[in-house]
């Protein structure tokens, strides 16, 4: 039996909050958390089905408000603004949940939450400014069905075509097309380097090409893998049925640096490279959202989850792994990692580790894991779990110290 929150609660808040691993608080919440971010407004954004809260740092819910299905965060320099596809707009908040500037937008809204947000209309690019208008535009002649974006030094990647010709288009920061690179036919873009060069995967090989469209470096690849940039280089990751996730770190030369093999079968719903962590980059194939078919009763939750360690040599081992269950982790300064896992339905186990791997500090917390760890600002831990793995209520977010108080 996974311990009560009472008794996790029972030593003394000086003790709680000074010593790594120890539960600060919990919350209760009325819906299944399916996110966890730091906020410029001051504490957690949380998003709790078709609602956003704002918790403190101390426990404490200031605001909730109705954010729509699939809603996302961004941020436009010191601004918060939320994007509810349901209602289709943008809105700037503020710190008390009210809102400043709203913008009516019917296209799409692209870009990784927490960065800044992209309109895309046909074959229009535009960036918002910090009062809601339009920052840049560009019109992208001709080029429809536009995808990305795939952020890279000083721009942004988007692919798209022109007529039958598919074409990728590097854009700078400040909105001028910097440069057009036509695609060989059946090709598509699966990243970018640092310099904006489009990575490509025609359906039997993978590679990077220049500027004029020629290949920088090619090689076999047979089914369109994962892709995470690491460095100058990549990290690529494919799974096939009854076959173990197959992981490559590539150079940006497109030499292998080493390949490993993970032990998860099969497809995965997400996959992950933690970058300086354990003095090596940390992969995990993961089953985590509460959403994925890993959470459902009818579904298959595994084989394996699993996080692995791999440094410039090859693989240094396997840091958790699972038959069945939700796995996440995040970085924990200096150079440590949290992970949570819940390989029950009525336990997520939370381990905050150094640098080396070893583990400082373990906390059970009631329930299954639905989201998190999230690592805040001062190395304070974040963890979302629920009942069982339909992720009935109670919904509770944990706060645990993870860092020693100086």
């Amino acid at each position: 039996m996974a311990p009560s929150v009472e008794s996790l609660l029972a030593a003394p808040p000086g003790v709680r909050w000074a010593s790594p691993g120890g539960l600060r608080w919990r919350v209760v919440l009325a819906a299944p958390i399916t996110s966890i971010r730091w906020s410029t407004l001051g504490g957690l954004v949380v998003s709790t089905g078709d609602q956003i809260q704002n918790v403190t740092s101390r426990g404490v819910v200031r605001w909730s408000r109705v954010a729509g299905a699939g809603h996302r965060l961004y941020r436009i320099g010191g601004l918060e603004v939320l994007w509810s596809p349901a209602f289709r707009r943008l809105a700037a908040l503020r710190p008390q949940g009210g809102e400043g500037w709203t913008r009516a937008w019917s296209a799409e809204v692209v870009g990784e939450e927490l960065g800044e947000p992209l309109l895309v209309d046909a074959a229009t690019v535009a960036a918002v400014g910090e009062d809601g208008s339009d920052r840049w535009r560009v019109a992208l002649d001709g080029l429809r069905r536009l995808s990305g974006p795939y952020r890279c030094d000083g721009g942004i990647l988007f692919e798209g075509s022109r007529g039958l010709q598919g074409v990728a288009v590097a854009i700078s920061e400040t909105g001028a097309v910097q440069r057009e690179t036509a695609l060989e036919r059946g090709a598509r873009v699966v990243g970018a380097s640092r310099g904006c060069d489009p990575l490509v995967w025609n359906g039997a090989e993978i590679g990077l090409l220049d500027a004029r469209g020629l290949h920088r470096w090619r090689r076999e690849y047979a089914s369109v893998p994962a892709v995470a940039r690491e460095g100058e280089g990549f990290v690529f990751a494919g799974g096939e049925k009854e076959r173990p996730v197959h992981v490559e770190s590539i150079a940006g030369d497109g030499l292998v640096i080493w390949a490993a093999d993970l032990p998860v079968t099969g497809s995965f719903s997400r996959f992950d490279v933690v970058g300086g962590a354990l003095d090596g980059a940390l992969v995990a194939g993961l089953c985590l959202d509460v959403e994925s078919a890993c959470a459902r009763l009818d579904g298959d939750r595994g084989p394996y989850n699993a996080i692995a360690r791999l440094g410039e040599g090859g693989p240094l081992g396997v840091l958790e792994r699972q038959i069945q269950g939700h796995i996440g982790m995040a970085r924990l300064e200096p150079a440590g990692l949290a992970i949570a896992s819940s390989s029950r339905e009525d336990a997520t186990e939370v381990s905050l580790r150094d640098r080396k791997g070893s583990i400082r500090a373990v906390v059970t917390l009631p329930g299954r894991l639905s989201a998190g760890p999230f690592v805040g600002p001062s190395g304070e831990v974040y963890a979302a779990t629920c009942d069982g793995w339909s992720c009935r209520a109670p919904h509770s977010l944990f706060a645990i110290t993870g860092q020693e108080n100086p």
